[in-house]
């Protein structure tokens, strides 16, 4: 991957904090010495998603993709709408605009 720019890499560094210690499926974020890294394949598709203005059904669809990845468990869409909303406060409208 290229360089972020300075924006956009404010808003990825964003998104890997709730997935670390916000919505953190597996409890990783609270064990002390754990990569930050843990959910970084997630990190750019989700940005992607917020990039494209996908919005509620969409994030809360990927996040149970994930969960089911991660878990080996489904749960429904429904039940990750809260952890969406956190997601969905991240501003990327501007992220790739140079000043």
């Amino acid at each position: 991957m290229g360089e972020l720019k300075p924006k956009m890499a404010v808003s990825v560094r964003k998104i890997r904090h709730i997935f670390m210690h916000e919505w953190d499926p597996i409890g990783v974020g609270m064990m002390a010495g754990w990569p930050e890294d843990e959910y970084h394949a997630y990190v750019m598709p989700m940005y992607s998603l917020l990039r494209q203005q996908k919005g509620e059904a969409a994030v809360s669809a990927y996040l149970a993709q994930v969960y089911e990845y991660i878990m080996g468990s489904r749960l429904p869409a429904e039940n990750f709408l809260e952890p969406a909303q956190k997601f969905l406060q991240i501003d990327v409208s501007q992220d790739e605009i140079h000043h």
